[in-house]
């Protein structure tokens, strides 16, 4: 039986891709092409493209909108969330969609330290990681932040360097788990 995962991809540098003719980065990857390079065993993905009024989460409305995209899609049947999003802002969202919304199944976000044209891209790397994370059995709810190999508790996390390939993400306690390759032991209950 697969999984369906809703990823509602909502910006930021995850979403970016050199425009040929002004060499600079741009919005350019819709949620469907994110997904299409995930491809995962199992899980059925489906792609929501959020956008909000002035291409920037700005206010308590603009999250209380990305919060009802995310509720409708757990109404539609969606097992788990998983949210892209610009890094500036993702740690303040989480935490307030953790706070406002816990859905009937975990909502993870992640985003993206380098552009998609970038050799060092891991947007890829990191939307693959929070799809995987978002499909745990063991993870009935809850608000997740999956940034450079490790994942986050919402209310916990918080981004410590703006240029550094992790993003020099961090928590105020212990990180909820980490592992190269799968996320296998947890420290810390991840559910409410």
């Amino acid at each position: 039986m697969k999984k369906h995962i809703c990823v509602v991809a909502a910006g930021g540098t995850i979403s970016h891709v050199l425009d040929p003719v002004t060499n600079v980065s741009i919005y350019g990857l819709r949620g469907a092409d994110l997904i299409e390079q995930i491809a995962l065993d199992g899980i059925s993905l489906r792609a929501i493209d959020f956008s909000y009024p002035n291409g920037e989460i700005s206010s308590i409305n603009d999250i209380l909108r990305l919060s009802d995209v995310v509720w409708g899609a757990f109404r539609e049947g969606a097992r788990s969330g998983v949210v892209t999003l610009g890094t500036d802002a993702l740690e303040d969202v989480a935490y307030a969609m953790d706070e406002l919304a816990l859905g009937p199944g975990p909502t993870v976000f992640t985003g993206a330290m380098r552009p998609s044209w970038a050799p060092d891209s891991d947007g890829v790397d990191y939307l693959r990681s929070a799809v995987k994370l978002a499909t745990f059995p063991f993870l009935l709810s809850g608000t997740f932040v999956v940034m450079g190999g490790t994942c986050f508790e919402a209310w916990d996390v918080f981004k410590g360097h703006t240029e550094a390939l992790d993003g020099g993400y961090g928590n105020k306690g212990a990180t909820a788990g980490r592992s190269p390759g799968q996320y296998r032991g947890f420290r810390r209950r991840l559910w409410k």
